[in-house]
């Protein structure tokens, strides 16, 4: 299995007892709901104590022909090992907030690992004109 994340800038990270086999830089969801990457330099077999990274900033593969703009959500493609816009099935989950932007011919995303994207939409400010409809 090729490392699916690459560490750019680790952080906090949980100890847990693996359901499965895992090997470094895997990309699982955790039980709470978040996203990990698998740390250490080796593998872990089911019932091994393994530790993932929760936070930080990863390199994961990208599907291509995705444009990614900076600060996107992002979701893991667990059918097809891959960062995408979409959560398609039901084992996709979200992985975070894209960095920078990336162009579809890109092949990977870096990630701030599961922070949540801000939005801020001001509907009471009308210095900036009023809302058009493009026709």
């Amino acid at each position: 299995m090729t490392e699916e994340a690459q560490t750019h800038k680790p952080a906090g990270a949980v100890q847990f007892t693996a359901a499965a086999a895992y090997v470094s830089g895997q990309v699982v969801q955790l039980g709470d709901g978040r996203a990990g990457v698998i740390a250490g330099l080796k593998s872990a077999a089911s019932g091994e104590k393994v530790a993932a990274y929760t936070q930080g900033r990863f390199k994961f593969a990208k599907s291509t022909a995705v444009v990614v703009l900076d600060g996107d959500w992002i979701y893991w493609d667990d059918t097809n090992n891959k960062a995408t816009l979409e959560c398609i099935s039901t084992a996709d989950f979200p992985i975070g907030v894209a960095v920078g932007d990336q162009t579809a011919a890109a092949t990977s995303v870096i990630v701030d690992l599961n922070v949540k994207p801000e939005w801020v939409i001001d509907l009471n400010d009308h210095s900036k004109g009023q809302w058009t409809i493009a026709s």
